[in-house]
């Protein structure tokens, strides 16, 4: 009996969570920037223009094809402070190039 009272509980909570997310998407704004023409191992830059303003918060995110996290050279080269979302300095980014 209350293995069946939180089942139906838990699946509620994940459509009211899921209905949430559909209903928000639309007012989502995306930017695709293609930077697949960038030469390895060398510094890119971008500049792209933004066709309206977006409001705050706006969060930049970006997308890798054909890397898994969990290859060896990956976790070899790990650095968490590159990932924390501070600064740092140039010359502590392990390459492994």
């Amino acid at each position: 009996m209350s293995s069946s009272v939180f089942v139906s509980i838990s699946g509620a909570i994940c459509i009211g969570l899921g209905l949430g997310l559909i209903l928000s998407a639309p007012t989502s704004e995306e930017v695709y920037v293609d930077y697949s023409d960038c030469a390895v191992g060398s510094v890119c830059t971008k500049n792209f223009t933004l066709n309206a303003t977006l409001a705050a918060p706006v969060y930049f995110y970006y997308g890798l094809t054909g890397f898994y996290q969990n290859h060896r050279r990956y976790l070899k080269y790990y650095s968490s402070s590159q990932l924390s979302a501070g600064t740092i300095d140039v010359s502590t980014v392990k390459l492994g190039l």
